[in-house]
């Protein structure tokens, strides 16, 4: 039986050995929904396991209260879209609203950083190269904190220093999600109040990148760069990829100050990304000029 812990720290279990992002990021949110008051108990043996308040992947079971585990014949469950949950993802859905406060919040970041790394430790590839290497994960990251073959490090030291900051990414991701679905709320609210639906402005920097392109019409935003000038964007065709909906014409691209005023015919355009992607202005007015002739070129 585990042992009552109401006025001590929660004795967390988890296996030993080399260490993942799975049960990482997994003891990182029993460390933050217990406020730092917990016990980390790295182990296999059984004895020691019916010592644990908080059993986390390891223990061949699930109940959602006391074991986390996900490595039982029958796994423990998956998500509508497939993801099967390991045992961050089982953690999260029972601790992630509750330190979030907010449900939303807490699907946000299941969604854009708990199911990659659930997929991985289930063995469920969500990305195929296009070159002869993977991109660099989390998971990459926190492999990195085990000891490598040459050096004499102690393991439970280097899974704590890991755990510490996996607990930093999620109260930053905790942070950047509530900040991200208020700013939702104005994008969605300037589009619609935009009398041009092909060029929407911004009085800062709000991510809309999410959230516009939802909607068919814009192909450009603009909004105040943090240097004072003001910057043009394109839209995207999708979300994951590179391809713009309208790009600035060709003969703007690589050119900054008077040569892209000159081939643009707008005073105050400053710089034009040579993917054509992204145009700088000295001033909103400008900015709004170099988009409506950007739009007229393509039409």
């Amino acid at each position: 039986m585990a042992r009552e812990s109401k006025n001590k720290k929660k004795i967390v279990i988890t296996h030993n050995g080399s260490f993942h992002a799975d049960d990482v990021f997994a003891v990182a949110v029993l460390k933050i929904f217990f406020k730092g008051q917990i016990r980390i108990v790295r182990t296999r043996d059984e004895d020691l396991m019916k010592e644990g308040d908080i059993l986390v992947d390891v223990g061949m079971k699930y109940d959602g209260r006391r074991n986390f585990d996900h490595h039982q014949a029958t796994g423990a469950g998956q998500r509508s879209n497939g993801i099967p949950f390991a045992s961050f993802g089982l953690v999260w859905k029972k601790y992630g609203p509750k330190i979030c406060g907010n449900a939303s919040v807490a699907k946000e970041i299941d969604k854009n950083l708990v199911q990659s790394i659930d997929a991985e430790d289930n063995g469920i590839e969500i990305l195929k190269p296009v070159f002869d290497f993977s991109p660099y994960r989390v998971a990459n990251f926190i492999l990195s904190f085990n000891s490598v073959w040459n050096e004499d490090e102690d393991q439970n030291r280097l899974f704590a220093e890991a755990v510490r900051v996996a607990e930093k990414i999620l109260l930053r991701e905790i942070k950047k999600t509530k900040s991200v679905l208020i700013a939702k709320k104005i994008v969605l609210r300037t589009y619609k109040n935009s009398k041009n639906k092909e060029i929407i402005i911004f009085d800062k920097y709000y991510p809309w990148k999410d959230f516009l392109f939802d909607f068919k019409k814009p192909k450009f935003v603009i909004f105040p760069s943090s240097d004072g000038r003001w910057n043009i964007s394109t839209v995207k065709k999708n979300r994951f990829g590179f391809e713009s909906r309208v790009t600035f014409p060709q003969s703007w691209g690589g050119l900054k100050g008077e040569d892209l005023e000159v081939a643009s015919g707008v005073k105050g355009a400053s710089f034009c990304h040579k993917k054509l992607f992204l145009v700088v202005a000295e001033s909103k007015e400008s900015a709004v000029e170099l988009a409506k002739k950007a739009l007229k070129s393509k039409k």
